[in-house]
């Protein structure tokens, strides 16, 4: 009886000592770490559009946020651009390709160009080939197509030539070869009985190539692209078919045996100042004063001998080349080139001394 009271003050004790049951809950963090935000990276380049010559660098900058994103840099086409880790672009061959920056998923681009230099500037002398090319040194690679006389922006006094070939500012060029036969200006300029300049005021737009006073009218301006384009509307006039400017007939004939390059102007009858040019060179002189100076005729005829061709006049003698001016409905101007010295003959003069010579513009 003792015993089993014993054992039940044990267990009611034990009972009433027991901890109840708690449930567990989180115990809040005293110092919590930030939330991390997602950053949106952004790209762009400083150029889209690049133009450069072949070997010519360039350098593209990629503006990104975040700044310490990691870059990289591509070509599309490695054959013409080549593109380094710092954004080092160099121009390796001529064609185009597409330079790309990645950062993340993010793309940036600029479009490359890559062309050959500019030429050269022209000398007087230099060999003019058929493509459009020149050099001081004969190239047998390629073919000449005459021999530069002068140098400088021939569209300046000529609106004719820079409307039709406003590229044309470098210079000109001579013919290899030139009719040296004797040849009539106007052989039916009688029957016609007017100027060619008046039939041109009154029917095109062309301006006139008729210089009555001589001196300072239009035989001291470089204009016989002008004057050859009038000759050829007059001469392709029905009206005008019993009486053409036979010199501008043999430059058709010409144009046709000896093509030249798409860049330049195509072969025409230098006017009277261009003539002088070519035997006279750059003076300070009107043309008309002029007179016993042939040293640029002197060094071209040198050059084109080198190329083929035949010389400016024949060598001792008085020969004459006709420009594309007229003075009136009987004479047109023409240079001899033995003094340089401006003339004026007869339309229908064609003895052997008349020749003709053909340029260009470039």
């Amino acid at each position: 009886m003792k015993r089993t009271a014993f054992l039940l003050l044990v267990l009611a004790a034990a009972v009433c000592c027991r901890k109840p049951d708690i449930p567990e809950t989180d115990t809040p963090d005293p110092d919590p770490a930030p939330p991390v935000e997602e950053v949106e990276v952004t790209l762009s380049l400083d150029k889209s559009e690049i133009n450069i010559y072949k070997g010519e660098s360039f350098q593209l900058n990629a503006i990104v946020t975040p700044e310490d994103t990691p870059i990289r840099w591509e070509s599309s086409n490695t054959k013409y651009v080549m593109i380094d880790r710092t954004g080092k672009g160099t121009g390796i061959s001529v064609g185009e390709a597409t330079v790309t920056v990645y950062a993340g998923d993010k793309t940036a681009s600029c479009d490359v160009s890559v062309t050959l230099p500019p030429e050269p500037d022209a000398k007087v002398g230099d060999f003019y080939y058929t493509d459009g090319t020149y050099s001081s040194s004969l190239d047998p690679s390629k073919t000449v197509v005459g021999v530069v006389f002068w140098t400088g922006d021939p569209t300046l006094e000529d609106p004719t030539l820079k409307k039709d070939h406003p590229e044309c500012t470098n210079g000109l060029v001579v013919s290899l070869h030139g009719e040296i036969k004797g040849y009539s200006w106007q052989p039916e300029f009688e029957a016609y009985d007017s100027t060619v300049g008046k039939w041109i005021e009154d029917n095109t737009d062309f301006l006139s190539i008729t210089s009555p006073s001589g001196i300072d009218d239009n035989v001291n301006v470089i204009r016989g692209y002008n004057n050859t384009k009038a000759i050829e509307a007059f001469n392709a006039a029905e009206e005008n078919a019993a009486w053409p400017v036979a010199v501008v007939e043999k430059v058709l004939e010409y144009r046709e045996e000896y093509p030249t390059p798409a860049s330049c102007s195509g072969w025409y009858l230098p006017s009277v100042k261009e003539c002088s040019l070519l035997i006279s060179g750059e003076t300070e002189e009107k043309v008309f004063d002029i007179d016993g100076d042939i040293s640029n005729k002197s060094d071209i005829d040198f050059k084109i001998s080198l190329a083929g061709g035949n010389s400016i006049g024949r060598k001792g003698y008085e020969d004459d080349i006709w420009s594309s001016n007229e003075r009136d409905y009987i004479y047109a101007f023409y240079v001899s080139t033995l003094t340089g010295k401006v003339w004026m003959n007869f339309k229908r003069y064609g003895s052997d001394t008349h020749q003709i010579r053909y340029i260009l513009a470039f």
